[in-house]
This record gives structure tokens, C-alpha cells and sequence, in this order.
């Protein structure tokens, strides 16, 4: 994969300098009970970890949470950098020097979603991704 992820920021000018990647680790969701406007909506954890060949920083990188139609087998679904009629959350970062935000080789970060919907049923399939560039990585879970 390091190889690849060398070639894709070659070809999309992603700003690495050498083969990166992010990784999803982990993923975990809770529904959140309440009294409030959040009641209802999904909570997603997607802890990821960076990979970067020459040990230095992955440049810019998304990390997303999109949600598929109930009954959607998601091993059918093949990885996209978007799904444009599914209900998602994302979040991109330009890979800047603020804390929390740029990614070393080895850097681990957890990205907490939340979703809009008050309606996802349980057991909807969702899939975590991460990209740098082209390269993706991806995890599919159920909604709880």
C-alpha cells in the first residue's frame, strides 16, 4: 500500500513527500439517549493511525462516516472518496501545524461524529473511512 500511496500523491499532488496512508483503527457507536435535540442522533468514534514512509507528516486528510440504505450489504458497496446519496459526516484537514490536526508517522487520533438523523434504524449498515490523497482505508460497522 505504501507503494501505491507513493504514486497517488505523486499523481493527485497531495502535499506528502513519501507513501502515506490513514488508517482506521477502531470504530465504536453509541446511540445517544437525552432530553435534548440530540436525542436519537448517532455518536461515531473512528480512531485512525498515520503511516508515512519517510516517518514525517501525511499532508491533507479527510476522515468520514457515511451512512448506507437499511438492507445494503456494504461488501457489495466498493470504497469511494464519497457517496453522494448517502447521509454522511466528514471532516478534512489541510494537514496545517495546529495541534491535534497534523498527522506524524505513528500520530493516533480519535474523530468523534455525530450524526444529523434522529431516524437511523438500528442495525443500518455505516461505513468509517479515512483517505490521504486517493488511498483509502475503510471499516463497515452497524448502527446501534
Amino acid at each position: 500500500m505504501l507503494a501505491l500511496g507513493a504514486a497517488a500523491c505523486a499523481l493527485v499532488a497531495s502535499g506528502c513527500s513519501h507513501g502515506a496512508a490513514l488508517m482506521v483503527d477502531s470504530v465504536s457507536a453509541t446511540r445517544i439517549v437525552s432530553n435534548d435535540q440530540d436525542n436519537g442522533k448517532i455518536q461515531v468514534d473512528v480512531e485512525v493511525r498515520a503511516t508515512e514512509q519517510g516517518g514525517g507528516a501525511i499532508g491533507n486528510y479527510c476522515v468520514a462516516v457515511y451512512w448506507f440504505t437499511p438492507g445494503v450489504n456494504p461488501e457489495f458497496v466498493p470504497v469511494a472518496l464519497a457517496y453522494p446519496f448517502s447521509p454522511s459526516r466528514v471532516l478534512c484537514s489541510d494537514g496545517g501545524n495546529e495541534p491535534g490536526v497534523r498527522l506524524d508517522d505513528g500520530d493516533r487520533r480519535v474523530v468523534r461524529f455525530l450524526s444529523n438523523e434522529t431516524n437511523l434504524v438500528p442495525g443500518q449498515p455505516f461505513r468509517a473511512q479515512a483517505n490521504v490523497g486517493t488511498i483509502i482505508d475503510a471499516k463497515d460497522e452497524s448502527t446501534p
